[in-house]
């Protein structure tokens, strides 16, 4: 407009020649001042910005599109008209019509007017403060045309009075005319500078709000753009690059930003293969990922012509699939992906419930980094698309973008898709930003400001690899929100909830709600919960807070605890009494710490038990725990929760063990529930459990509640379904799928599991445990490393003692301490029988490696044989035995196991006891077996240790007898005499060469430790399948055990052994 109406107004042939000047002065004062208004408003207009949408900085996304920037530059270009004197040119003459005078001295007229009063009267002299809208702009367009006609006639009527007599017009009046311009034009230029450049700053800082930092400027160094820590940060608006306006030259850029995460979509049209386009994208990419916080935009792919546009990212797919997803290439994989991306839209859109306008929004307003920003790259578009796809991909870019989901669009506009119509194509311009690249003509044109020129910016490999760098440090170190245990579940009262009718735990957040799980309720029919996590993911606080929750809610009289940890044991070790904490949580009825499968089965065989005695009881009163309770109110059943930690350790084996635990898991998942018993199985792994594969309808099937922390694909869909992978797209340790359907797709809620602080737990547990009901005994713990003691038996051993006093009861050679519920040591029977002897074979002890000094590890064997010996004399109240020890241990190995304190004990206990070595102990053989073939008085113990090391004991003596017969006899004759055999050989192979063949010599009980299976299939049969472990002993006894049973060995003596035994009143 600006630049029509100086047109209209210049007239030529000026210079040299003789004019009236304020004929010629106010006709083109008259002009200039209309054009000079127009240059003030707009720099007025570029400072206010009310009318292009700039109050403020929100409003700068109308900036972005008609009529907002394109109509601010279409103007703002005719600034530059200013630049022409008005008054210059020479040598032209023009013809004036029948009009001219007319209209000439119309605006002669006006002029004189308004300068007879004082002030010319032109538009925008006054009020300045009232700004043109859109229809004040309408009527300045018709007002310029008019007085680009009005123009023209005066120009024609001067050119045409000038040519008649330039004399007219002297020197003097033309040199007054440029004068009078020149100022006026200086006037305004300084007023559009001002007004320009605090328009400019007010745009520059509203990029700075919607690009803050260094995200809204170009690529100044060869390092990566800055970093940004806030989880709730998102890249709403992007640098492309900036805007060139033609004709005007401004001191500050204008730069090019679109709306993308939260906003829009960009589409970025061109030809196949445009050379800057791949850099184009890694700018949008990398300033999207830069700009959001850690961890918090995931990648999605589709490259039809596997251009591999987006390799350089491939370091996000290192620390996590699910930032990086692979690319697809084919048809089904767009429709794949486009599926999944509806799912995830409806799946935020029930998260903000419709009270947020955008993901950011309720991101912003629960204060949580709920959900995943997703920005989808589409490569050459429309390639690959089919006619479904193109649907799903419109819904896609309109709802998309409010619901975390932006897209890139590379539109290949020399793709001929016969899918792709004219209406697809429109609503890509509807629903996104386009930047439009003719390479050919070198021209770039963005939609937003059609009449500017726009320079895309990409960054240097180096830059671009540098930032990558840094998203991808700090994507691996990102953690969910800290939610805290007190933020939701209060603990001001303890114990105010009853569990008749089922029992619940809140465990974390969904946006502004709080995730509670409920078991045993009748009407959701939900009892048992599936947990797995990978290493690191938060699954050990998962469970603590899951039974902390539990624990202020019920007392111990409406919920009891069964605690089993299969690794470290370090999950439930504050829950259970220690030297350090003699405290523990009262509704704890076991814990077993470091368990092993044995102690696994011994705790399902007590759920099963129990529910056999809660079936016998309620079955009067109906068929469940509830019944039971609303008619017998003042009875007390707890609820039973057993938590298993690892749980796949039960099924590492195939043998009998993992069949009974399948068995014993199946019924309790199956019927527990019913009486109150309920099931948390928590693991890194299930995939891999081959003994459940086979089981999966029997017990996963009972399990609808299922919790996914992150993990990998895999085992997503064993944890929650064969189609659901949600678990694997979790960003954060602490972050979860909480699904109650079974693990269905549509039952998936992403929760922020609340912090377990230690600190915190500890003092819940001290107020519960202050709290405890009077009389309440603290909880069995079993702990798999540690170790036993014939201290930990002395309550048993004064039993035992009592009763043999009494009664001539036959004598128990304790040997360790069993890995089930009960404490109570397990021994061997010596009754006068035969066959009733003791032989403890394999190695005491693990090997010792080469280049290792002295041994410090206790040889379990020589411990065990302790144990048998000294527990037999406690049973001899008035000394009525005798100790034959015969040792062919090392002195080392004797000083180590507390041998000279074996005798002093026995001694102490009354009894005789003598020790033999090497080969005095071979020599004592002989009379043994004599004195074992004719005795009938007191019993004969003889304690054999290492008897392996004696040889083969086939050597004759002078009688020609071999020692090995000497003990074959007394292995036969001696018990009816009262003479037992307690020994140990650590080579297996020379155990069955001095027993021999006859079965009358066979031991029936047999102790074995560090043994291979197939020695064990030999002494115990093939049904019997054992692997040596530290710490664990096999004791097989064949007329007093149904099975063979796994047992912790008692430790070798030591002074505090001695001296506890030594101390203890037996006979109070």
């Amino acid at each position: 407009m600006i630049a029509a109406l100086l047109e209209a107004t210049e007239i030529t042939h000026w210079r040299g020649r003789t004019v009236h000047f304020t004929t010629c002065v106010c006709a083109a004062r008259s002009v200039m001042r209309l054009s000079l208004w127009a240059a003030v408003r707009l720099g007025e207009a570029l400072h206010n910005a009310a009318p292009f949408g700039l109050n403020s900085a929100r409003q700068l996304g109308d900036l972005a599109s008609a009529p907002g920037l394109s109509r601010l530059i279409k103007y703002g270009g005719e600034i530059s008209t200013l630049d022409q004197p008005i008054w210059s040119g020479c040598g032209r003459t023009a013809t004036a019509s029948s009009e001219t005078g007319e209209q000439l001295q119309l605006m002669v007229d006006n002029e004189g007017a308004a300068a007879g009063a004082g002030k010319a009267s032109w538009p925008g002299d006054g009020d300045r403060s009232s700004e043109p809208g859109d229809a004040e702009l309408h009527a300045l367009h018709e007002a310029a045309g008019q007085v680009f006609t009005a123009t023209g006639r005066a120009a024609g009527a001067l050119r045409s009075w000038l040519a008649d007599d330039g004399a007219r017009a002297s020197q003097q009046c033309i040199d007054d005319a440029n004068s009078a311009y020149d100022d006026e034009v200086a006037v305004v230029r300084r007023r559009v500078a001002r007004s320009t450049t605090k328009g400019m700053h007010r745009i520059t800082a509203a990029v700075s709000e919607l690009a803050p930092d260094d995200f809204g400027t170009r690529w100044v160094t060869s390092g990566p753009l800055p970093d940004v820590t806030d989880p709730l940060a998102a890249a709403r608006y992007v640098r492309l690059g900036t805007l060139d306006v033609p004709d005007i030259d401004m001191s500050a850029e204008i730069p090019l930003i679109v709306p993308l995460l939260d906003e829009g979509n960009v589409v970025l049209r061109s030809g196949q293969d445009v050379p800057p386009l791949k850099g184009v994208i890694h700018n949008i990419v990398v300033r999207a990922l830069a700009g959001t916080g850690p961890g918090q935009l995931m990648l999605r792919v589709f490259d039809p012509c596997l251009r591999g546009y987006l390799a350089p990212f491939m370091p996000l797919r290192e620390v996590s699939d699910e930032l990086f997803a692979s690319s697809g290439a084919l048809p089904e994989n767009l429709e794949e992906l486009l599926d999944q991306l509806v799912d995830d839209v409806r799946r935020v859109g029930d998260l903000g419930r419709g009270q947020a306008s955008s993901l950011g929004a309720l991101r912003r307003a629960t204060g949580q980094p709920l959900e995943s920003y997703q920005l989808v790259t589409l490569l050459d578009f429309p390639q690959g698309v089919s006619e479904r796809s193109a649907r799903t991909l419109v819904s896609l870019l309109r709802s998309g973008p409010a619901h975390g989901i932006s897209f890139v669009i590379h539109h290949n506009s020399s793709s001929k898709n016969a899918v792709m119509l004219g209406e697809v194509l429109d609503q890509l311009d509807r629903y996104a930003q386009t930047v439009t690249v003719n390479w050919g003509a070198g021209t770039v044109k963005w939609s937003g400001a059609p009449h500017a020129m726009a320079r895309l910016e990409v960054p240097t490999g180096q830059q671009l690899q540098s930032t990558i760098s840094v998203i991808a440090t700090r994507a691996r170190s990102a953690t969910a929100p800290r939610i805290s245990f007190a933020e939701i579940q209060s603990t001001e009262q303890l114990w105010t909830e009853k569990s008749a009718d089922g029992i619940t735990a809140a465990v974390g957040r969904v946006g502004h709600d709080v995730v509670s799980l409920t078991l045993g309720d009748d009407r959701e029919q939900r009892h048992n919960v599936l947990v797995t996590g990978a290493v690191g993911q938060g699954k050990s606080n998962f469970l603590k807070v899951f039974i902390h929750s539990l624990a202020v809610r019920y007392g111990p009289d409406e919920l009891e605890l069964c605690l089993l940890d299969f690794k470290d044991g370090v999950t439930f070790y504050p829950l259970a009494p220690s030297d350090t904490s003699p405290d523990w949580l009262p509704h704890v009825r076991l814990i077993g710490l470091e368990s092993d499968r044995d102690y696994g089965i011994a705790v399902l065989e007590y759920l099963f038990a129990e529910f056999d005695r809660r079936a016998r009881v309620i079955k009067p009163h109906g068929d469940q725990i509830a019944t039971y309770r609303r008619q017998v109110p003042d009875a007390k059943m707890p609820r039973i929760v057993a938590v298993i930690d690892e749980f796949q350790v039960l099924f590492e084996e195939d043998d009998p063990l993992t069949d009974r635990a399948v068995q014993l898991l199946e019924r309790l998942a199956r019927r527990g529930r019913a009486y109150g018993i309920h099931l948390v199985l928590a693991s890194q792994t299930i995939s891999g459990i081959t003994a459940l594969m086979a089981k999966e309808g029997g017990i996963y099937s009972q399990f609808p509640i299922r919790v996914a922390l992150k993990n990998s694909s895999s085992e997503s869909q064993a944890v929650l379904d064969t189609k659901n992978t949600e678990a694997a797209r979790l960003r954060f340790r602490g972050e979860a799928v909480v699904n109650l359907d079974f693990g269905q797709i549509e039952g998936n809620r992403r929760a922020v599991i609340a912090v377990a602080e230690d600190d915190d737990l500890t003092a819940l547990r001290m107020q519960c445990w202050n709290q405890r009901p009077a009389g309440a005994a603290p909880p069995s713990v079993f702990l798999g490393s540690s170790t036993a003691t014939l201290v930990g038996a002395i309550p048993q051993l004064r039993e035992l003692r009592a009763s043999t006093r009494a009664t001539t009861a036959t004598k128990t050679g304790l040997l360790g301490m069993p890995i089930a519920i009960t404490d109570s040591p397990i021994g061997v029977p010596l009754p006068a029988t035969p066959g009733r002897h003791l032989a403890v074979v394999g190695a005491g002890h693990r090997a010792q490696p080469l280049g290792i000094g002295h041994r410090t590890e206790p040889n379990l064997a020589i411990g065990a044989l302790q144990a048998a010996a000294i527990s037999l004399a406690i049973q001899h109240p008035t000394g009525d035995a005798s100790f034959t020890v015969l040792s062919y241990l090392t002195d080392s190995e004797s000083a180590d196991s507390g041998m000279p304190l074996l005798l002093d004990l026995l001694h102490h206990f009354s009894c005789q006891a003598r020790l033999l070595q090497h080969q005095d102990a071979t020599a004592e053989l002989p009379r043994i077996a004599q004195d074992s073939a004719h005795s009938t008085g007191s019993a004969h113990y003889v304690v054999a240790f290492a008897l392996d090391r004696a040889g083969a004991l086939n050597q004759p003596d002078e009688s020609f007898n071999q020692p090995v017969e000497d003990l074959q006899a007394i292995l036969r004759d001696g018990p009816a005499h009262g003479t037992h055999i307690l020994g140990w050989w650590s080579s297996i192979g020379m155990f069955k060469a001095h027993l021999g063949y006859d079965p009358t010599t066979a031991m029936d009980s047999i102790l074995a430790l560090r043994a291979e299976q197939r020695d064990i299939t030999d002494l115990m049969g093939h049904t019997v399948t054992w692997s040596p472990r530290d710490n664990r002993g096999l004791l097989f006894d064949r007329t007093q055990l149904p099975a063979p049973v796994t047992l912790i060995p008692l430790m070798p003596l030591n002074r505090d052994i001695y001296n506890a035994l030594t101390e203890t009143d037996w006979d109070q």
